[in-house]
């Protein structure tokens, strides 16, 4: 059975007893807020991105809920990782008052626009010499 962390204990932890804090969800989903310090690596690519977890730390899995972070600690478990689910996901995380980080859309560069816009109207005037 996968070992569960609280809100608590994973805010108090520190030192290389914190280990790697990993958010499983969709990157929208993180985007929208997360735990600050926890990296995203998705479900769905968990499995090709095994290298990209620390060895040499534990592991704290987080989701909304904390069910489909179980889900992904089966995946690891196998490969000789620490592995530990935060009870109740970033929803206890939120609950228990802590910040979280939220990424918020920025606007594109002027320049960026300006040769999105080129581009559109270029190929909507060439749209046009085509129909004569």
């Amino acid at each position: 059975m996968t070992a569960t962390i609280s809100a608590l204990q994973l805010k108090h932890l520190t030192g290389p007893a914190r280990g790697q804090w990993i958010d499983v969800r969709s990157a929208s989903e993180y985007a929208t807020g997360h735990i600050p310090a926890a990296i995203n690596i998705p479900m769905e690519q968990i499995e090709s991105r095994m290298e990209d977890l620390n060895p040499d730390v534990p592991i704290v899995l987080i989701y909304q809920g904390g069910v489909r972070a179980r889900q992904v600690a089966r995946l690891i478990e196998p490969c000789g990782k620490e592995v530990a689910v935060l009870e109740g996901g970033t929803s206890a995380w939120i609950e228990a008052d802590f910040r979280g980080v939220s990424n918020v859309s920025s606007r594109w560069s002027l320049e960026r626009q300006v040769r999105l816009g080129g581009r559109a109207d270029g190929a909507a005037r060439g749209d046009a010499r085509g129909l004569r």
